[in-house]
């Protein structure tokens, strides 16, 4: 209600390029009703686990439902960005006032036009 969301990142926290295709099925969504269900939201964000994932397991968040999926990759995300290997920045330990400026200096840093 406070405008928050709940993602998925798997039960077993399996990385999934190392899973079969039906390992990777599974992962994304054994669990995920029973989540859906005690936060009364359709889940349709992932993190991936270990922030792994490749094609094979993209491919597989978008025919699962979800609408974006993010990475542990440290990219910056654009407009031309796959929904479904969005990279994250994890800023760390670090003081709010560090994390800000960190933030600022992402945010103001000209990111090529990869076109």
């Amino acid at each position: 209600d406070a405008g928050m969301t709940v993602g998925f990142h798997t039960v077993a926290h399996e990385a999934l390029p190392l899973l079969d295709a039906a390992g990777q099925h599974r992962a994304l969504t054994i669990g995920r009703d029973r989540l859906e269900a005690a936060t009364g939201q359709r889940l349709d964000l992932l993190a991936y686990p270990h922030g792994r994932a490749d094609a094979g397991a993209a491919g597989r968040a978008r025919a699962a439902g979800f609408r974006a999926a993010w990475t542990g990759a440290d990219t910056a995300v654009t407009r031309r960005s796959d929904r479904w290997l969005l990279g994250r920045w994890e800023p760390g330990p670090a003081d709010t006032h560090e994390v800000r400026a960190r933030a600022l200096v992402r945010l103001l840093r000209r990111v090529p036009d990869r076109g």
